[in-house]
């Protein structure tokens, strides 16, 4: 499959925090570039019976705009990444929620603390 995405992104395994109107949830990050980043969380049963996301990826255009604050902490380091992100795209099965989130509004110092990790990661 050809990639899609404007940079790599690093495989990671650390906990997020997603807040969603208002409501928590917590995941485990599986990547992660400068640009964005792509997270599990289990899914919550009554939701995923009344949600109308489907078992398949959903693009994009096909979605309105859905802004998330996520909260994570990048391995060996010790600061609390607070972002904006949007969604792109959204997986769902009755026990996961795979999520694909563009950032917005990132600073340059966050930025580049990830892109060094993604580069450390890499090499």
């Amino acid at each position: 499959m050809k990639e899609r995405r404007r940079v790599t992104r690093a495989p990671i395994k650390t906990l997020i925090s997603e807040e969603q109107s208002s409501l928590i949830s917590v995941g485990t990050i599986i990547n992660i570039s400068e640009y964005g980043i792509r997270y599990a969380k289990q899914a919550d049963i009554k939701a995923s019976k009344n949600s109308m996301i489907s078992s398949n990826l959903i693009p994009s255009q096909a979605q309105s705009i859905d802004i998330r604050k996520v909260n994570f902490c990048l391995p060996g380091k010790t600061e609390n990444l607070e972002l904006i992100c949007n969604v792109v795209a959204e997986k769902t099965n009755d026990k996961l929620i795979e999520t694909s989130c563009e950032f917005v509004f990132i600073s340059d110092d966050r930025k580049r603390a990830i892109r060094e990790y993604v580069n450390k990661t890499l090499l």
